[in-house]
């Protein structure tokens, strides 16, 4: 059966079913089967003629209805991104400006709702000379409270099922409880949520990546809490301990953990890695759920975990994953340090100090960590005295907690070196550390012993893993450390700071 086909038959059945719910599942199957014009690939005129504009009427039929019900059973926000890419492709189209405008009132936006009535009229009297018809008209009255809205009935309740809805630390069907508040991410923020826009319901796979320290966890985590309404069916959410004094994570036992997160028993679950990535796939089939795949040690780590259509992956990572883009289509969004004055800034803010000496002692720090909020973090916690001091030593707390910070980066930063192939770590062993200078192939070739091909590769695993930084053209460059790296220990050390 041709897709053309399965739609037609797809959106015939949702018309005679009558559960919105079971409608809504319909449509969204044969909406999925939409990729672009219609028969583009054959060369006729007669089929773009007669054929086409039946099939291209029939998905806007079916997308308009789709995004009724949504609107009948909560999902307003949800449908306007979706809305706002249409109209930007379809200005005409008076049926959907009425939804949209319907959406963001319900949504609790009047007054953009209000902008979106002024730009339909305007774009209506440029192109075609005509005032709005009477479905946008009334979506407007409503939003000036000259009709009274119809309330937005409360979602459906989750289908029967004999499992139990997915629950919080492995697996958590509420919202997850708010994170501490970010500092300087509002840009952050904003990239996350427009790869969530443009992946409409279809669902997405997010890395993100950055050296130590830099808060990619706290920022996935701090997403999730905000955007959690999109995902009815929950967060999911695994520390992979790519990074870690400990070895990193199984997948496999990670799928064993979701699955009885989702309510399978023991005995349910099958004994194979492949056969558990395809229970997981299949019982969050037809679910909008959001995974959250912390500290991912590689792409192979990562892949047996990842769910079918429609959910959302977010992964957080040291190292770039290219893999993931190559052969999965993830986006990557690469998380970069704060700056000198938002770290001294948060710093002071962290510690409740004012005084001159301290902003002076907060500059400097924020300078020597390199706006790295985990050595930050650690700062804070020792000057305010929400943790010990690690040295013992009686020193002034601006100096402990120098000490202390300088102690939980060298750890961290080891994980980053004990996670190189044995090659790359003699090789980085031996770089010259001096931050920002550039280092060419043929220089590491000669640090290394190794052909130039060879140590372009050795080159390339730094920089996928953050310990070097690649600018324009073929030449490296040394990131900014706050540990030497001749301070960091040669393999991960004993426990956790």
């Amino acid at each position: 059966m041709v897709d053309v086909d399965e739609f037609r038959e797809l959106t015939a059945a949702a018309a005679s079913v009558q559960d919105p719910r079971a409608e809504a599942e319909l449509l969204d199957a044969s909406l999925a089967l939409w990729r672009g014009r219609p028969l583009s690939s054959v060369d006729s005129s007669s089929l773009s003629r007669d054929v086409v504009p039946a099939l291209e009427e029939r998905h806007l039929l079916a997308l308009h209805r789709r995004i009724a019900i949504g609107l009948d059973h909560g999902e307003a926000a949800d449908h306007i991104p979706r809305l706002r890419q249409l109209l930007a492709e379809k200005p005409l189209e008076e049926r959907f400006w009425a939804q949209l405008i319907t959406a963001l009132q319900r949504s609790g936006r009047g007054a953009d709702a209000v902008r979106a009535y002024d730009r339909c009229r305007r774009i209506l009297d440029t192109e075609l000379g005509v005032e709005p018809g009477p479905d946008v008209r009334a979506a407007h009255r409503s939003v000036l409270g000259h009709d009274p809205p119809r309330p937005a009935p409360p979602p459906d309740p989750p289908p029967a099922t004999t499992r139990e809805p997915v629950r919080a630390a492995a697996p958590g069907a509420h919202r997850p409880p708010a994170p501490s508040p970010l500092w300087e991410r509002t840009e952050d923020l904003a990239a996350l949520d427009r790869l969530l826009t443009r992946s409409g319901d279809h669902g997405c796979l997010i890395v993100v990546d950055g050296p130590a320290g830099v808060g990619k966890t706290a920022l996935a985590r701090h997403w999730s809490y905000l955007r959690a309404p999109r995902f009815p069916n929950g967060l999911m959410r695994a520390d992979l301990s790519g990074y870690a004094p400990r070895r990193p994570a199984d997948p496999s036992a990670v799928l064993r953990a979701f699955l009885l997160g989702l309510g399978y028993r023991p005995r349910e679950i099958p004994g194979t890695l492949d056969a558990r990535s395809a229970l997981l796939r299949t019982a969050l089939s037809g679910r909008r759920t959001l995974l959250l795949l912390d500290n991912a040690r590689s792409a192979d780590q990562v892949r047996p975990l990842l769910p079918g259509p429609g959910n959302t992956v977010v992964v957080t990572s040291r190292n770039q994953l290219r893999g993931l883009v190559a052969r999965n289509g993830a986006h990557r969004h690469t998380l970069a340090p704060l700056s000198v004055a938002a770290a001294a800034e948060l710093l002071m803010l962290a510690t409740g100090e004012r005084g001159a000496a301290e902003q002076a002692a907060a500059q400097r720090l924020a300078q020597l960590f390199g706006g790295l909020p985990m050595a930050l973090c650690s700062v804070a916690a020792v000057v305010s005295g929400a943790v010990p001091s690690r040295d013992g030593t009686g020193a002034a707390p601006w100096t402990t907690a120098l000490r202390t910070a300088h102690a939980a980066m060298r750890d961290s930063l080891s994980w980053s070196l004990a996670a190189l192939s044995p090659q790359a770590q003699e090789l980085f062993g031996r770089l010259p550390y001096v931050p920002g200078r550039l280092v060419g192939i043929r220089e590491a070739a000669a640090l290394s012993g190794a052909p130039e091909e060879r140590a372009r590769h050795l080159l390339d695993e730094l920089s996928q893993t953050h310990l070097l930084e690649q600018p324009e053209g073929d030449g490296y460059r040394m990131p900014h450390f706050p540990v030497p790296p001749r301070r960091w220990a040669a393999g991960p050390p004993t426990g956790r700071t």
